[in-house]
């Protein structure tokens, strides 16, 4: 939890095994948590090239800590565009594909959005956002788009998935199904 204190025995360890992705990628943590902008990115610059296949869980889980840079400078157009790099190594990445989901809302991108969600939906393993919650979104934006039957189909899917989702109950009672 002290991620001062890491980056010196952390430092040592890329050292000794310079191409060792979970140290990499654990640096980069620190790096980040710690303010040093200029560390972590070229540490990932120099990863991420490193990298020969276009595709890789690995390669994915390094251009989402690129993200969690550039939102740290608050850059919510590089965050956007690293996550979805990110997204496209590794599909089945389920924080990545919740994180671009949630910035593509925040930025109005509907189809980005539905996009991710529908790949949160299909993850193997939950992220920061559950299937049903991926659901309930999908509900809300077909909503939004004026798409009312699709809107019902995506909330009752959020339902029962998770039957304790108050969040879904409510928007089907908005939608005047209770």
């Amino acid at each position: 939890g002290d991620a001062e204190a890491a980056l010196g025995p952390l430092s040592a360890a890329l050292g000794l095994m310079p191409d060792d992705h979970h140290t990499q990628v654990t640096l980069a943590d620190a790096y980040i948590a710690t303010q040093r902008i200029a560390e972590a990115g070229q540490l990932l610059e120099h990863a991420i090239g490193e990298h020969t296949r276009r595709r890789s869980p690995e390669l994915a889980q390094l251009q989402h800590r690129m993200a969690r840079l550039a939102h740290a400078v608050e850059d919510r157009n590089l965050e956007f565009q690293w996550l979805a790099a990110a997204l496209d190594a590794d599909k089945n990445n389920a924080d990545v594909a919740g994180e671009y989901a949630l910035l593509a809302m925040e930025l109005e991108d509907w189809d980005k959005a539905l996009l991710a969600l529908r790949a949160v939906t299909l993850c193997r393993t939950e992220g920061v956002m559950s299937r049903a919650l991926a659901f309930l979104h999908q509900a809300r934006i077909a909503h939004t788009r004026g798409e009312s039957r699709r809107a019902l189909l995506w909330a009752r899917k959020a339902r029962s998935e998770d039957p304790d989702l108050e969040e879904a109950e409510a928007f089907l009672a908005e939608l005047g199904e209770g």
